[in-house]
């Protein structure tokens, strides 16, 4: 029999942390290396959001369902991470603008994005790491 005692240092509960991954450039390029990922940081009870964009105001229900259905395709079914995140954003508004809004207003120390324009937006919010070689590239071979 194994037992694992957990302690906190100095009475301090261990905090989660949110972390918010990307799905269009960002899991599908790697969606193995994600699962991985996605399935530790849940195992340490952080909250992991995967946190998306469509061109219109207003998600729609199709448009969550479409991408819940998309994850789970990739072997990232929705009891795997915390909440997805469909965003909508406004005219005259960018989806960077959109995310990095949301990333403030939940207080997430991480993003993983494929989006220099992400990035960017969202860097004077939390940590990002920016992936680099995505599967653009691999399908231009």
């Amino acid at each position: 029999m194994l037992i694992i005692i957990v302690f906190a240092l100095n009475n301090e509960e261990v905090s989660l942390i949110n972390i918010a991954i990307d799905v269009d450039g960002s899991i599908d390029a790697f969606p193995i290396l994600f699962q991985h990922l996605i399935a530790g940081w849940t195992a340490a009870a952080d909250h992991v959001y995967i946190i998306t964009g469509v061109s219109s105001e207003t998600p729609t229900d199709a448009d969550h369902a479409a991408k819940v259905g998309y994850l789970t395709a990739m072997g990232i079914p929705p009891e795997q991470y915390y909440q997805l995140v469909v965003l909508g954003h406004k005219p005259n508004e960018d989806v960077a603008q959109a995310k990095a809004a949301y990333i403030a207003a939940n207080n997430i120390k991480l993003l993983i994005d494929n989006s220099v324009e992400n990035a960017k937006a969202a860097k004077s919010e939390c940590a990002v790491l920016l992936l680099w070689n995505v599967k653009e590239k691999e399908n231009s071979k």
